[in-house]
């Protein structure tokens, strides 16, 4: 907010619009749960043997909570199924979702 202001003001801004300006702190980055994804493998070679979890693929998936650029204060939610119907817990790694502009 601060930044904003000295920035009008250093453009010749007249000082009774900047009084009457409405500052929004908003989000610089999607911000989500970082998801690690166990897929298990449905191909068969012939044997009758379970799986593995060696042969299971694991990926990483990002699940948006709160956009970018959502104003402050901000919520998110989201439902998820546990891989366990026993499962004690569940560890989340709240991230920002940052992308690599220059690829564009």
């Amino acid at each position: 907010q601060g930044c904003a202001i000295k920035a009008a003001a250093s453009h010749q801004v007249p000082l009774h619009e900047l009084r009457s300006a409405m500052m929004l702190d908003t989000v610089p980055y999607d911000i989500g749960v970082l998801l690690d994804v166990v897929t298990e493998k449905t191909e068969t070679d012939g044997h009758d043997d379970k799986a593995t979890s060696d042969d299971n693929k694991r990926d990483k998936r990002f699940v948006n909570l709160i956009p970018r650029d959502s104003t402050l204060p901000a919520s998110g939610s989201a439902l998820f199924q546990l891989a366990n119907i026993k499962q004690n817990g569940v560890t989340l790694n709240a991230v920002e979702c940052v992308v690599d502009t220059s690829t564009f």
